[in-house]
């Protein structure tokens, strides 16, 4: 008698759960999809989960306030993707839904909290003003069930990358930088440098002992091959130069500088970036020789030898 009742508690403590573990779902399943989207692939080569903990974007200051519980990401979407699901530089809006619930590590209150797309040092690739997902300051937010939109500019995907899936808070009351902590990594693809062809420079200034590429300091372009198609840039003195490779085979570019690479800065050597529309990278790099241009005027001597 008594194992049957206790079978047959046993038993209603298992409906139970399973009821709650559906509504759970049910009411998951319940956001609304947004139009126009498709699900961000969340394959290994490309996305990396924070597993147990969120943490803060790297390189940032430290704050006097950090996470004790943390909220997950349930999906996240996107327009312009690529044929493997992928964000690109045509990307312009990422939505994501997020679950569970989120408290800080001292019992303090939330005053604010919003979606958000980082990059590295705190920076964002977010242009729309937040928007704030608490209807009131509260010690425990939860986020509400429907996919959060966020206006976004990936043209430097390739720079940018990787993208911290995310969100910022502050606290009621403080007057701190909204802390900066995510849940899941948009990356490169590991496996790029096999898939890329090589980015080579052409050298105008003969070749070093290892058979780099010389430049000349008083070159005003970069030219060599890459991958068709590609985004071929170099950064000079904070600024981008970029061209796209031709389409032909060999990927021919040239990019344009305007000036010569010792006005720019460039006094030592470049680094030359070829990226495809996911932000897949792969580089090479050049010396850079100091040359003096030969001007010949009137004035100048002619060796006797030449004259004769």
């Amino acid at each position: 008698m008594k194992l049957k009742k206790l079978l047959l508690q046993l038993g209603l403590l298992l409906t139970v759960t399973f009821l709650g573990l559906t509504g759970i779902r049910m009411a998951e399943a319940a956001a609304t999809i947004p139009a126009g989207s498709s699900v961000v692939s969340m394959d290994g080569n490309v996305y990396i989960p924070n597993k147990t903990t969120w943490t803060t974007v790297p390189n940032i200051e430290d704050g006097y306030t950090s996470l004790g519980y943390y909220p997950s990401i349930l999906d996240i979407r996107a327009n312009n993707l690529s044929a493997t699901g992928r964000v690109t530089t045509k990307t312009t809006k990422i939505w994501v839904l997020y679950g569970s619930y989120m408290t800080e590590k001292n019992g303090g209150t939330f005053g604010n909290v919003y979606a958000d797309i980082m990059t590295d040092g705190g920076g964002t690739v977010t242009t729309n003003s937040p928007v704030n997902m608490m209807s009131s300051a509260s010690k425990k937010f939860t986020p509400p069930n429907t996919y959060q939109e966020m206006t976004v500019d990936l043209s430097d995907l390739a720079h940018d990358l990787p993208l911290y899936v995310g969100l910022r808070y502050t606290m009621q009351n403080s007057y701190d930088d909204p802390r900066p902590y995510f849940g899941g990594q948009i990356t490169a693809d590991k496996l790029a440098a096999t898939t890329l062809k090589d980015v080579l420079i052409t050298p105008t200034s003969g070749t070093d002992t290892n058979g780099v590429s010389n430049l000349s300091s008083s070159d005003t372009s970069i030219s060599g091959t890459a991958e068709p198609s590609s985004t071929v840039s170099v950064t000079l003195n904070g600024k981008v130069y970029s061209t796209t490779a031709s389409s032909g085979s060999d990927g021919a570019y040239t990019i344009p500088l305007g000036a010569s690479l010792k006005s720019l800065g460039a006094t030592d050597s470049v680094k030359v970036t070829e990226s495809n529309d996911e932000g897949d990278s792969k580089s090479s790099t050049a010396n850079v020789t100091s040359t003096v241009p030969l001007t010949i005027t009137s004035a100048t001597p002619i060796p006797n030898h030449l004259t004769r």
